[in-house]
Order: C-alpha cells, then structure tokens, then sequence
C-alpha cells in the first residue's frame, strides 16, 4: 500500500497472532516499524507507523543539525 499524500509505502506482515506494519519512505530508503494486534483497525496502524517514521526522520534531522556526538546518523554508523 501507497501513502497517497506523503508517497510514504505502507507494508503489512503477519507475524503470529500480530501484525508488523512498515512505513518506508521511498526518497531515503529509511523505515520505521510496529507492531499490533490485527483487531486495530487498518487505518490506525497505518498512521502510528507513518508517525513514527515522521519521528524518526525528525530525531535524525535534529541530531545532524546539532552534531550530537553520541547520536549518530546510519551513515556515521557505517549501517549503509
């Protein structure tokens, strides 16, 4: 599924009794995921994961721009 508004890619697995939902944002390639019950309405869960990406990306912004020595972007951390 395709976040219409943002282009953000909305991916949904079911993992047991759960479900993990992603929230990628195609222009970084950056990721964020939850987990929840699949009785929470689609919607719901799509949101959460859309806003923790948003938090994310927001907390990594913040940490670039003040040079945060002891939090480090995935490019500092050699993850890419």
């Amino acid at each position: 599924m395709n976040d219409e508004d943002t282009g953000i890619i909305i991916e949904t697995v079911s993992l047991g009794n759960s479900l993990k939902v992603t929230a990628i944002d195609p222009a970084t390639g950056r990721e964020a995921s939850i987990v929840a019950d699949p009785r929470t309405p689609e919607i719901l869960r799509e949101r959460l994961a859309v806003r923790k990406l948003r938090y994310v990306q927001a907390k990594l912004k913040a940490a670039r721009k003040a040079k945060t020595p002891n939090l480090k972007t995935p490019e500092e951390d050699n993850l890419y």
